[in-house]
Parts: C-alpha cells; sequence; structure tokens
C-alpha cells in the first residue's frame, strides 16, 4: 500500500495541529509476515485468513515455516485450497440439509472468494470462473457483486472483452451508488473502473476508454478530501500504469 497521509486539523481552543490516524478499511487487513505468504498475492492471504478462527489457523504449522522447509508456491496454493474445502465441507455438514449459502451466507461468501484466490495462485482459470458463478447466482434474483466484478476482471484478462464490459458496467454502477460505503472514489470501484477502461480499450474503442481515463484521473484527484486520501498515490499509480500497458499493447498489471 502507499505510504499513509497524515491530516491535520486545527483545534478550535488552542489551535494546535492534531494528527488524525488515515482510516482503517477491511481490505487492508491481511495475512501475517512469514515466509509461507512471502509470494502471494496480498489479497491470497487476506482472505484466507478471514475464514478461520485463531485457533484454527494455529493448528496449520505450514503456515508458520521457515525459508528452509518451505515448499513450492503451486503446493503451498493446493493447501490452501485444500483446507478451504475441507471448512466447506464441515460447514455443510453442520447444516445439512440446508445449503450452506442459505445457512451461513457470509461463511459461504467467505470461502467462496477466498477459493478464487487460491485457484488463481494455482492458475486454474476454469476453476476461478465456476467458483465465481455459483456465488454470483447462489441468492435468487439477489447477485452477488464481488463476484460479479472478479468475474469482470477475469473475463477481461481473458480477452472475453464484451461480457467483461457488461459485468463491469453493472457492478461499477452499484458501487458508485453506495456511498455510505464504497462510492465513486474506493479503491474497489478504481478497481473495477481500471478493468472497464481496459475491456472497452481492447474492444478498439479507445476514444470511449480515454474518457473513462480522464474521469478516473478527475476522481484520484478528488480522494484526497474523501476517506480514502491514503489510497491516492497508489491508485493514481496503477491507473497510469494501466494506460501505459494498453497504449505498449500489453497485459496491465493490477493491484486490486
Amino acid at each position: 500500500m502507499a505510504a499513509e497521509h497524515q491530516i491535520h486539523q486545527k483545534d478550535t481552543i488552542s489551535e494546535q495541529k492534531e494528527e488524525v490516524e488515515p482510516a482503517t478499511f477491511a481490505w487492508d487487513l491481511g495475512a501475517p509476515d512469514t515466509p509461507f505468504w512471502s509470494d502471494f498475492k496480498f489479497t491470497t492471504g487476506r482472505n484466507f485468513v478471514a475464514c478461520f478462527t485463531q485457533d484454527e489457523l494455529q493448528r496449520m504449522p505450514q503456515l508458520s515455516c521457515t525459508l528452509e522447509n518451505l515448499s513450492s508456491h503451486a503446493d503451498r496454493a493446493q493447501f490452501l485450497d485444500h483446507q478451504l474445502r475441507q471448512k466447506q465441507a464441515a460447514l455443510e455438514r453442520l447444516h445439512a440439509p440446508a445449503p450452506l449459502s442459505q445457512a451461513d451466507y457470509p461463511s459461504f461468501q467467505s470461502l467462496a472468494v477466498a477459493r478464487v484466490s487460491a485457484l488463481e495462485e494455482m492458475q486454474d482459470w476454469l476453476g476461478m470462473e465456476s467458483t465465481l458463478i455459483e456465488l454470483r447466482d447462489a441468492v435468487p434474483g439477489k447477485p452477488n457483486l464481488s463476484a460479479i466484478n472478479m468475474l469482470g476482471r477475469l473475463w477481461e484478462s481473458q480477452g472475453k472483452y464484451a461480457e467483461a464490459e457488461t459485468s463491469l458496467r453493472q457492478v461499477l454502477a452499484a458501487f458508485e451508488a453506495r456511498a455510505d460505503v464504497l462510492g465513486p472514489c474506493a479503491p474497489p470501484t478504481m478497481g473495477s473502473r481500471r478493468g472497464l477502461i481496459c475491456a472497452v480499450w481492447r474492444q478498439g474503442r479507445v476514444e470511449e476508454a480515454e474518457a473513462l481515463v480522464g474521469r478516473a484521473r478527475e476522481l484520484i484527484e478528488q480522494m484526497g478530501e474523501t476517506k480514502f486520501r491514503k489510497y491516492q498515490a497508489e491508485e493514481r499509480e496503477m491507473l497510469e500504469e494501466t494506460v501505459r500497458a494498453l497504449r505498449e499493447d500489453r497485459p496491465a498489471v493490477d493491484g486490486h
């Protein structure tokens, strides 16, 4: 993450300046800084840890391995997927005969998102897609926005640009409308916007994509006046890297 900015406001009595800590958000929380997680994406560790209690994590000695006995990246990713599938199976037995998506939707969602992260580390694109579609459609009439967002980003990376555009436009509108939690300047919203820029650009509609880039730059400048100010420099850097990658006709590397 970009360095946190200190925000100063004037004390109305003493006129002394005091430091105000930047806000912390759910997506800031990550996995422990240990060798096991060293070559995984930040989100992989965050999503996995969120599915387990501290007692459950402590019963996984593999997570505390040293550099000397560190297994391969692929083996560790498979270990994460195995643990997540075991946890889901245990919860399904606990709540049977009701589907887990009905009996304990928060756990169902957390496990699905964590599995998607593990499957991405394994480069199992079909597994990612099927897991996300299951999550998207788990509640009839109420599609999961996070799943739609991740599907859009996955499809964009696979060259399914029309499908990606449809999904990302849907989720971008929803994220922007949730001003109390997200809104136009939130990092998840900005990530969806970058995905949409890529999907539109790679369909040959460069002028339209450039307009979306201009809007994204405006929003990044506005971030300095929002609760998301600490992400401003990082979001600016990721947007400009995305634009450079598009102009050079190469894949964009994105942090969200």
